[in-house]
């Protein structure tokens, strides 16, 4: 083609994981003539993890303007853990504190599903805005919670889309995102390429994904 192939890149952080310097790595020793790289993320800058790439992909023009540096953030908090409130109910009765800290935990707990569901809620709006106004032509996800994105952009428009697998399955499972497994079992027909260390092939091979 005449212009620059351009690849959209959705991924869950820019912190300092294996996908996020493969995201870097790519956009910094890509041919800028040949490609045009733009790099979206589910979650707002800093919230899971330090932005390490953020400003790196930034500065190259593949990242989006200027956010909330990772100390604001920081300081917009959340509950503090319970170790911070602890003083406050140590010098009660056993009879009455240890229901208070299972309380305690128990609401901090759903507090943080909570949290944790509303941070995706931007990215809702922000990747698709992003995707009209790049056009990309290839989409490109990493991690985790991207997966759906490039289904979506695949359903309805027809864009090529690549992922890159980023755990072992029972990797996936501990941390609490196992049910990705399940979607690459009924949606990988959709993926045009699966990305992946040579550690994990027999895993996609055994729920039916193709080599």
């Amino acid at each position: 083609m005449s212009r620059p192939l351009r690849v959209l890149h959705i991924i869950d952080t820019l912190g300092g994981g294996g996908s996020e310097r493969l995201v870097w790595d790519i956009v910094r020793l890509s041919d800028a003539a040949r490609v045009k790289h733009r790099v979206v993320t589910i979650f707002r800058e800093g919230y899971l993890a330090t932005p390490v790439y953020a400003e790196p992909l930034r500065q190259l023009g593949a990242y989006g303007s200027k956010a909330e540096t990772w100390n604001e953030q920081v300081r917009k908090g959340g509950l503090p853990p319970l170790s911070e409130g602890r003083s406050s109910v140590s010098n009660l009765p056993p009879a009455l504190k240890k229901p208070l800290v299972s309380i305690w935990n128990f609401g901090f707990s759903h507090c943080r599903r909570v949290k944790h569901a509303s941070e995706h809620v931007p990215s809702m709006f922000t990747i698709p805005a992003e995707f009209f106004r790049f056009k990309p032509d290839l989409v490109h996800t990493h991690g985790f919670y991207g997966f759906k994105y490039g289904l979506l952009f695949k359903t309805l428009f027809r864009r090529p889309t690549v992922h890159i697998v980023p755990a072992l399955f029972s990797q996936m499972e501990a941390q609490g995102t196992g049910w990705l497994v399940n979607r690459y079992r009924r949606f990988h027909r959709s993926v045009d390429c699966f990305a992946l260390d040579a550690g994990y092939r027999n895993e996609l091979l055994s729920i039916g994904v193709p080599a």
